[in-house]
């Protein structure tokens, strides 16, 4: 009032409440159907193999399934657009079709830029997602929980796979980890869920499109 307003101290402060940033944040989403939603996210593997005669960073282009926690992963030696378009490629191929949804955690390859709410998709992902016709969402900023099954499957692999691995080449690197994808990965009982993730996964292909 000093500054000479006369209005409702009470509804100025209910109003910052409004404008404020809500503390909670969403939990994360459950009851996914087969090929409802995949989740994808990058992954910088803990060590740095020796490739070609020079350690190199490897980087995994994961992509999971919520409703059956069965998934794959692209190799490569950068994170660029093109990996990340190819690891959508291969992982569709793998699947044997295409989910209804993709979520992504505001990746550079898929978000061009975000202003609160409002995505704007990368030009070279739209024209991906356009030819494969899947919708895409984003997550909310700082809220992994939106993206629990692939932040579950990067971990996963990182303990599960990438431990003493040696290999010469990244086809090499593919090719193990298709076999411990195909022979361990997924045909594991889910620790929680209790179900065999082989026969979900076999439901998700059927219902793929």
């Amino acid at each position: 009032r000093g500054h000479g307003y006369e209005g409702s101290v009470d509804l100025v402060k209910r109003r910052l409440r409004e404008l404020r940033p809500r503390t909670e944040r969403p939990a994360q989403r459950t009851g996914y159907r087969p090929a409802q939603v995949m989740q994808f996210d990058w992954a910088e593997m803990p060590t740095r193999p020796r490739i070609a005669g020079r350690e190199r960073r490897v980087y995994a282009l994961l992509a999971t399934l919520p409703y059956s926690a069965a998934q794959t992963a692209h190799f490569s030696l950068e994170m660029t657009v093109e990996s990340f378009l190819e690891g959508h490629v291969h992982a569709f191929e793998w699947l044997g079709g295409v989910p209804r949804e993709c979520v992504y955690d505001n990746l550079r390859s898929a978000v061009a830029r975000r202003e609160g709410d409002e995505v704007r998709w990368a030009e070279r992902f739209t024209h991906l997602r356009g030819h494969y016709a899947f919708h895409s969402t984003a997550c909310t900023p700082a809220t992994p929980r939106e993206k629990g099954s692939v932040e579950g499957g990067v971990r996963y692999l990182k303990s599960g796979f990438w431990p003493l691995r040696r290999f010469g080449d990244l086809a090499e690197l593919s090719a193990q980890y298709a076999e411990w994808r195909d022979g361990v990965a997924n045909r594991r009982i889910h620790s929680t869920g209790r179900f065999p993730v082989a026969e979900r996964l076999e439901a998700e292909r059927d219902a793929a499109r």
